[in-house]
Formats: structure tokens, sequence, C-alpha cells
């Protein structure tokens, strides 16, 4: 009996520890479970992340992609805008020796009619001493004619 006894008891203390450690592995796999649903919750949110990330890095890049398009356009526009810099350059300094050669002929042209006008002045003057000179002596023979003819009328 007693043993029997002793082996009730064992089997109680068994059952009470088979059913703790029953519980305890019960709470564990809940544990568990709940582990894997924030896992999970967390690979979602890990993925839909990595789906946003991959979406604004493909923008950045497109971005990127349009800046560089741009700088290369400025770049050729200022290149453009150089280059013909340099040919209204060319044309202007082309222009100031057309300009300069012209003014040139110019003073030329005008020290030449100076020349001239000094000229024409000279023998305009010596035009009228002569036309002086040659009406004195129109004068003179007038009077020589007038002085014969008052002789003639005279004999």
């Amino acid at each position: 009996r007693n043993q029997l006894q002793q082996s009730a008891d064992q089997a109680v203390v068994l059952r009470v520890n088979v059913q703790a450690k029953t519980t305890e592995v019960a709470d564990e796999q809940a544990s568990h479970n709940a582990t894997t649903a924030s896992l999970a919750n967390l690979q979602e949110a890990y993925d839909a992340q990595t789906v946003e990330l991959a979406d604004k890095d493909r923008t950045h890049n497109e971005t990127v992609s349009e800046i560089d398009m741009l700088v290369a356009n400025i770049r050729n526009q200022l290149q453009q805008s150089a280059d013909q810099a340099v040919v209204l350059r060319v044309n202007v300094q082309a222009k100031t020796t057309e300009v300069a050669d012209e003014q040139a002929s110019h003073n030329a042209t005008t020290a030449s009619l100076a020349n001239l006008q000094e000229a024409y002045d000279a023998q305009t003057v010596e035009l009228a001493d002569k036309d002086r000179t040659h009406n004195e002596t129109v004068s003179e023979i007038d009077m020589l004619v007038a002085n014969i003819r008052n002789q003639l009328q005279q004999s």
C-alpha cells in the first residue's frame, strides 16, 4: 500500500509537472507565434520600404540624368555663345579696321579739299588782280582812244 501510495503521489506530482510544462510550452508557443507575426509585419514593412526606396532611387537617377542633360545643354549653349562671341569679336575688329581706313581716307580727302580750296582761293585772288589789271588796261586804252579821237577831231 505504501508503495502504491507513493506511486500515486509521484503520479500526481508528475501530472502537475507535466501540466506545468505543457502550460510553459503553450506559453512559449504563443510567444513564438507572436514573435513570428511581429517578424512577418516587420518583413512586410521592410519590403514596402525597399520598394519605396527603389522608387526613390529610380526617381533620383532620372533627376540626375535630367540635370546632366541640362548641364550638357548649358555647356553647349555656352560654347556656342563663346564661338559666336569670337565671330562677333572678329567681325567688330574687321569693321573697326574698315572704319579706321574710311576715317583715314576721309581725313586725306578733307586735307586734299583744303589744299584745293587754298589753291582755288589763291587763283581767285590772282584772277581778281588780273581782272583789275585788265580793267585798268581797258580804261587806259579807252582814254588813249578818246585822246586819239580828240586829236583827230581837232585836226
